[in-house]
């Protein structure tokens, strides 16, 4: 009898565990971290306004998209991983690819501004195979970085 009542502690202590384990974390710090880490830009003055995710389910594919605001520190004064505008035509396919198929916001392509494209499968700007994809772009007149991270 007492063998089972130690059985049953550890498995509910491993129940426990692992459930902690898959705690949601808070999206502000995860992904301002993760993305100051991708983008090499320090993220934390700007504001999380907005955060949308679909990533879920066994195979963990889905759209990350969020919107930092920068206008209350002047905007972003390094821009790290960052090339200047204007984006290429593949750029603006991909942006439009996006906005077709999620809740990203309907934003042209400004005329000042920054942006970053990495295919998560070659690592590069490759946007033959693009549906593993990090992008991100900030638009320097809104003061506003939108990134979005698409995994399919």
């Amino acid at each position: 009898m007492k063998k089972w009542k130690i059985l049953v502690l550890l498995i509910v202590t491993g129940i426990i565990i692992g459930l902690v384990g898959l705690w949601p974390r808070d999206p502000r710090k995860y992904y301002i971290k993760k993305y100051s880490e991708k983008l090499d830009i320090d993220l934390n003055s700007g504001k999380l306004i907005s955060y949308d995710d679909s990533h879920g389910g066994l195979d963990g594919d889905g759209l990350r998209l969020i919107i930092i605001d920068f206008s209350e520190t002047g905007g972003l004064t390094d821009f790290g991983k960052l090339k200047d505008q204007p984006v290429s035509d593949n750029m603006a396919m991909v942006m439009w690819d996006i906005r077709t198929h999620s809740t990203f916001p309907a934003v042209d392509i400004p005329k000042a501004g920054y942006y970053f494209f990495e295919n998560k499968n070659s690592g590069n700007e490759d946007v033959s195979e693009y549906k593993n994809f990090v992008f991100a772009m900030y638009e320097a007149d809104k003061k506003l970085l939108y990134v979005c991270e698409w995994d399919n």
